[in-house]
């Protein structure tokens, strides 16, 4: 019996994937599917030039994005959450056939991003919110730490663990009111 692609990725879900990835110059690098040596995509190759968009397109973005209030920032998350739920499935099809991992090392990959949000949706208006701090006169003065967001943060995602790192270490990032740019490796781009 020969090994087939999961057919739930198709290749209009897959073209879809390779549509979000910037490459202005036409190289591209070919991803082959672990178990059967197909091809499984041609993916483009980000130019220097296209990596300096992606961080000013996440710069101008980040500045809308901060300035929501922490509340609808985690209304998106909760959003996000059910709809890893509900794609766990596609999403393992999808490390498998990149990652060439047996079924429930990938569906324990799907697992982490959604228990770490989970825990940061509960956690972060604690975190987040500002504190009172004694200040450099005991109970004459005093200072609140307030946390503010950096800007971009840059992820380079492996290509073993690629969406269990890359998403998991994007969500605090995000909820804190920060903007993300996503490197993945090459071998596991699409998951």
């Amino acid at each position: 019996m020969a090994l087939q692609r999961p057919a739930t990725l198709t290749d209009s879900f897959l073209s879809g994937l390779v549509a979000r990835v910037p490459g202005s110059d036409g190289a591209t690098w070919k991803l082959t599917e672990v178990y059967t040596g197909e091809l499984l995509v041609e993916l483009p190759q980000s130019t220097p030039a296209d990596i300096e968009q992606a961080f000013a397109t996440a710069r101008e973005a980040q500045a809308a994005w901060a300035a929501r209030p922490l509340k609808e920032r985690l209304a998106v998350f909760k959003r996000a959450h059910a709809l890893f739920l509900d794609n766990a499935h596609l999403t393992t099809d999808l490390i498998q056939a990149e990652s060439g991992k047996n079924r429930r090392m990938a569906i324990e990959e799907t697992c982490d991003p959604v228990m770490v949000m989970s825990h940061y949706l509960k956690r972060a208006p604690h975190l987040l919110k500002p504190v009172k701090r004694g200040g450099p006169v005991p109970l004459v003065s005093s200072s609140t730490e307030i946390r503010q967001p950096k800007g971009v943060v840059g992820i380079i995602a492996p290509w073993n663990f690629p969406f269990a790192t890359g998403i998991s270490d994007s969500i605090s990032a995000l909820m804190a009111g920060n903007a993300i740019v996503l490197k993945p490796d090459n071998k596991t781009a699409l998951s």
